[in-house]
Parts: C-alpha cells; structure tokens; sequence
C-alpha cells in the first residue's frame, strides 16, 4: 500500500508538471506571436525624410497634404493693409520735371491708394491686378511764381504675380512679387493734378505719372500679404513647406498647398485644390486625413504622446500595452459635421504573464459648433481581440495616442495658422466638407486692423 501510494502520488506529481509545462509552452508561443506581429505593425509606420523640402515653390514634386484658399475680395482687405506702406514710400518723391524751354520745376509728392482692389490677370500664370485711386498732394517751386499746391488723383494700376514661399521661421508666406511687375511692363500710373491751373496741369501731370510710376517699380521686394503657420503637431523634425499655388480666374479664388517631409505621404493622392468658395465663404482649410495616422506614429515615435500604456489604458512608461494606430475615416454627415473614426491596435506584451492583443475603434465627430470647430471621440469598441471579452473599450476612451489624433485634426483646420501683417483675422466657420476624401473647412473672414479699423473713405489732403 505504502509504494502503490508513492507511486499514485508520483503520477499525479508528473501530471501536474505536464499541464503546468503545457500552459507555459502556451503562453511562449502566444507571447512570440504577439510580439511578432507587434514588430511587424510597427515596422509599417512612417519616418520623416531628411531630403524633401525644396528651396522654393516645386510644384509635382509632392503631393500636397495641407491646403489654404483664398476669395479674392478678402485678398483685398489683406492687400489694403500690406500694400499701403511700399506706395506711400513710392509716392513720397522729391523730383525735377522739364518743363520744356530749358525750365525745370521741383516737384514733391506724398499720397497712398484709397478703394484697392483685386482681380485676376491674363498676364502671367499666377498675375493679379491691383488696382485703386490715387489721393495726395503735390508740392511745386514755379519758376518767377512760387510755390504752389495741388491735389493728387487718378488711378494706379500694379500688374504682379502672386508666390508662396518658405517662410525664415517655418511656415510659408504668401506674396505680390512686385519686382516681377517691372518686368511683366502691365502696370499704369495716371496721375492727376487738381487745385491747379490747368495749363501747369497738362504739363505735368503725364511727366509726374512717368516719374512716380518708375518709382514705385523701382528698388521694391515683394510685399508680404499673409503668413500660414503651418502646424508641426509638437513633432520634432517635421517640416511643412509650400508646393502647389493654383488661381482660378473664373471663382477668384487662390489656393496654396502644402507637402511635408513624411516619407508615407509620398507615394500618397494629393489633397484636391479647393476653388468653389460660395456665398459669404472667403476662405477654406484643408488637410488629409492620411496626416492623422502617420502623425499619430510620429508622436509616438518622437515620445510626443505615449506608445505603451497599462492594461486599462493608463499611460505607462514601459507599461505592457503597446498601441498602434492603423487608419482614420471621415465620412459625411449632417449640415456642418463629418463623422470620424480612428482605427488602432493594442498588443499587451508583459515581461511575465498572459500575451494577448486587440483592435479597437474609437469614433466621433467634427463639427461646427457656434463660430469654433469642435473635435470629439464619444465611443470607442473593441472590434476583434485574441482573448474575447478580456478588455473594457471604455479603459481605451481617453487613451493619449487617441488625443494625439484629435489635436491632429484640429490643428490642422484651425483659422490661428494664418496671420496678416499689421492686422487681425475674425474668423467664422460656414461649413464641413468631404471632396474626395479631403477634409475642408470653409468660412467667412474679416480682416481688422490692431490699431484702428479699415478706412476706407479719401483722408483729408494737406498741401506740401
């Protein structure tokens, strides 16, 4: 009895051994797999390329995954307030015109351009015409009269390509390349002299026009209308520069497109060019979705947001969790949203213990609300997982990674990326857009000025 006992207690021994030595074997060939397909996720994320951001304006060379478009009346109210600083400096002359007969009459001027606006040309490619009235005064020293003084009116015409280029800080600066408009030889200055006797008037005033005219195209650099502050995202090394400038003379409309140096996004569809602004609509922001998936792998990457969290999805560093995003759809909805979801995986990889995985698909929406954009993820599932029923997708609700992508989208439309020289931008969002898998915000813009509001009215004219 004694041995039989030995031995039925070795037997139970030996099986015991056999189950434990079965569910490590188990959970070995479940870690590796997990770990295998981790390595695998991860080896398909994005890096960001050191040798793609050209010097300048490169169209074709990347596709362009940001986009800015611009009604041409709000490129006014932008140009009236970047313009007026060259063409008073233009105006602002101290000259002699022959008069004929050997005489000479000094002549000094000072005036701005009331009235400005802007339409396309047929001149160049990307040429604007920039027009408005002349009002100032003029100085003159009459020989065997005096001095005497007159108003100045008519009309300027400035007839310059519009360029988008790096700007010294990042970004990208859109400008009116009036060194081109010497070239391009379209621009007309016709000056007229009120308050003046009309023989002295007839004289003068073609000469004048001359004078000031060569003037203004002289010496000048481009004037900048507006900067973009294209967003990094917190992304260290991340570069977004200018590659696309569309103007379509049918809408008004100017669009600039921006590529980055996200090797993904390379082989990627551009975004489409937004021309159709409608109603009050005077601008639009536009992004591919595409950046949120590849910009959520760079934060993690870069330590931005976290890549490992705990099993409920607390942040965690060195935590067991480690998540990956795989996808981001916008679909359409109602008036003034689009509904979103972001797709992700979770590979739960302790140094000791149970391996599993899972995806996971939180979802939300864009959406107009008042005058802002608001961007929300309200329910997350879990939509497959090695272990059913062994996750709580409520844990995954506020996950880090999944905020990443929302400050992503937001970012990427928000109306603060664009800033004008001297002035403010008030800026109301109009409406919510899908073109071709492309996210649009469209609204209505005003441009006020931070020291006074737009004048628009003759000022008072004071002779020299």
């Amino acid at each position: 009895m004694k041995c039989m006992g030995t031995r039925r207690g070795s037997l139970m021994l030996v099986a015991l051994m056999m189950v434990s030595v079965g569910v490590s074997a188990g959970c070995s060939s479940q870690c590796r797999q997990v770990r295998g397909d981790y390595r695998q996720a991860i080896s398909q994320e994005t890096e960001l390329s050191q040798d793609l951001a050209p010097q300048g304006l490169d169209e074709g060379n990347a596709p362009a995954q940001f986009g800015l478009a611009l009604q041409t009346d709000m490129l006014e109210e932008v140009a009236n307030t970047a313009l007026q600083a060259t063409i008073k400096s233009g105006l602002q002359a101290l000259s002699k015109i022959d008069v004929g007969g050997g005489q000479q009459i000094d002549v000094r001027t000072r005036g701005n351009i009331v009235n400005l606006s802007i339409e396309a040309s047929d001149a160049c490619r990307h040429c604007f015409k920039v027009g408005g009235d002349l009002d100032g005064a003029v100085g003159l020293d009459v020989p065997l009269v005096g001095r005497q003084s007159a108003n100045l009116d008519g009309s300027l015409s400035i007839v310059a390509p519009l360029l988008v280029e790096r700007g010294k800080n990042g970004g990208a600066v859109l400008k009116l390349d009036l060194p081109e408009a010497a070239r391009i030889g379209k621009s007309t200055l016709n000056a007229r002299l009120t308050n003046l006797r009309s023989s002295w008037a007839r004289v003068l005033q073609s000469k004048l026009s001359d004078v000031l005219l060569q003037r203004l195209m002289k010496d000048v650099d481009p004037v900048d209308l507006l900067t973009f502050d294209t967003p990094d995202f917190g992304i260290p090394g991340l570069e977004v520069f200018p590659i696309e400038l569309v103007t379509d003379a049918k809408t008004g409309v100017i669009f600039a497109g921006f590529a980055t140096n996200i090797e993904g996004l390379q082989a990627d569809v551009g975004i489409e060019p937004v021309t159709n602004l409608e109603g009050d609509q005077n601008i639009a922001f536009a992004f591919n979705p595409n950046l949120v998936v590849h910009g959520v792998s760079l934060m993690m990457k870069k330590d931005v947001v976290p890549r490992t969290y705990s099993t409920d999805g607390e942040p965690m560093r060195g935590g067991p969790a480690h998540a990956v995003v795989n996808a981001v759809r916008f679909t359409k909805g109602r008036v003034g949203e689009l509904p979103m979801t972001i797709d992700f995986s979770v590979f739960n990889m302790p140094e000791s213990g149970f391996c599993f995985w899972f995806d996971g698909s939180a979802s939300g929406r864009i959406a107009l609300s008042g005058q802002n954009l608001a961007v929300s993820l309200t329910d997350v599932a879990i939509t497959r997982s090695s272990v059913p029923g062994l996750v709580q997708a409520t844990d995954w609700m506020g996950a880090e990674f999944l905020e990443g992508g929302k400050r992503i989208v937001k970012q990427s439309l928000d109306d603060q990326n664009v800033a004008v020289p001297g002035g403010e931008l008030a800026f109301k969002g109009l409406a919510l857009e899908l073109n071709k898998g492309t996210v649009v915000l469209k609204g209505v813009s005003a441009v006020t000025k931070k020291d006074a509001p737009q004048e628009r009215r003759r000022r008072s004219r004071a002779g020299l």
